[in-house]
């Protein structure tokens, strides 16, 4: 019934229950596009051998439950992290929010709040800006800024947490985040 995460040499799995009846579960398997795995887990065959060979909740969970694969090929997506270059423009009349300014890589689990707490900064934002307390030049700035303040706490933390994972030595995934090599970084 929860929601898992489980933490694999290769990558990291995700499954949760998205209906009761009937029962139907998602499965999906994180890793880098260019890893081994990648070209295996590409078949239904191959990505349930992925799935029994190298997790063990999840597996038993399929396993337990009898879930079936559904027909024809996994779907394959990038879910990386990504941002805009510029999130906004007073003159032309837009701003983006949520995963259309800043999307994060999902094992973060950071897309749903920051997408909500950057909707309310946007909207607050414009309604100053409408109210003409802020000039469409401080609007973008004020905008831009938020948004690489986010960026950097994440981008940190991100490298944070895939670097304090030793239980997979010499594993590419883990010492690789969205394909750029990182040592751990402390405040100073």
């Amino acid at each position: 019934m929860r929601t898992l995460i489980e933490a694999t040499a290769d990558g990291w799995w995700y499954s949760s229950l998205i209906s009761h009846n009937p029962n139907t579960r998602i499965v999906a398997f994180h890793t880098l596009p260019p890893h081994p795995s990648v070209k295996t887990a590409r078949r239904s065959q191959g990505f349930l051998e992925r799935l029994h060979d190298t997790s063990s909740h999840i597996s038993t969970i399929i396993t337990k439950w009898d879930y079936v694969l559904q027909k024809g090929y996994p779907r394959c997506t990038a879910a990386g992290s990504s941002h805009l270059d510029k999130v906004c423009s007073a003159t032309e009349h837009w701003a983006a929010v949520g995963d259309a300014a800043l999307a994060f890589d999902p094992l973060s689990s950071q897309g749903i709040m920051t997408a909500l707490e950057m909707g309310i900064y946007v909207g607050l934002q414009l309604a100053l800006h409408f109210k003409a307390e802020v000039t469409g030049g401080d609007f973008e700035q004020h905008i831009e800024e938020a948004y690489m303040s986010v960026r950097t706490r994440y981008e940190k933390s991100r490298a944070y947490y895939y670097t304090i994972v030793n239980r997979f030595p010499g594993e590419t995934f883990w010492e690789t985040v969205g394909g750029v090599k990182y040592l751990a970084i402390r405040d100073s």
